[in-house]
């Protein structure tokens, strides 16, 4: 018998929130920033996700069905620290980065034209499995064993969720029209380990 484990993946939970015209209106809406690298703009309100509580609870309905029923953790619930719309113009794009000082971040799909770029989550220099970052391959076919990094194709409606430590990218959005997207980040509170190591926030 041949089997490969994959020991301690990286999770990433997609799922989707039907988008209420309402919330297009209100984004649309939305007094907007440019970004200090001039490659987007970002909403100047960033808690958003408090004039939209509707929105707000459905997502926070995914990320408890996520840490509690796919990564089966108990006694610990997560919080909203802050959220704002992104919106890319024609040609805009995202750097890679990670999302400091947060445990789960997300991104929601408000409006996306075709081609108006996907995410891309890029493996970071401590994930080296066998080959360190400097050493790079040749092979016949990539997968989740082998891949540098994976691009995930959005759409209207999709949410998806993941650790705030995994860096990621935005790839420029090649339509003639705005696309709009909600980012967040997450921290938790509760009760932590027993015994001596116990703890609670």
């Amino acid at each position: 018998m041949k089997k490969v484990h994959q020991l301690w993946p990286k999770p990433v939970f997609e799922t989707e929130i039907v988008c209420e015209k309402d919330w297009l209106n209100f984004v649309y809406d939305c007094d907007y920033e440019r970004m200090k690298i001039d490659n987007g703009s970002y909403s100047k309100d960033k808690y958003i996700l408090n004039k939209l509580p509707e929105l707000k609870n459905l997502i926070m309905e995914q990320v408890n069905f996520f840490v509690h029923y796919c990564l089966m953790v108990s006694k610990v619930q997560f919080y909203f620290l802050n959220s704002w719309i992104v919106k890319h113009n024609p040609e805009d794009w995202g750097q890679e980065h990670i999302h400091p000082n947060s445990l789960l971040s997300g991104v929601y799909y408000l409006d996306v034209p075709k081609d108006s770029g996907n995410i891309v989550f890029v493996k970071g220099h401590d994930n080296t499995e066998i080959f360190p970052v400097a050493i790079s391959p040749n092979v016949t076919e990539f997968n989740y064993l082998n891949s540098k990094e994976v691009s995930f194709s959005v759409s209207q409606h999709k949410l998806i969720i993941f650790p705030s430590t995994l860096a990621h990218r935005i790839e420029p959005n090649k339509s003639k029209q705005n696309r709009y997207t909600l980012a967040f980040n997450l921290f938790c509170k509760g009760e932590f380990g027993s015994h001596e190591s116990k703890l609670i926030l």
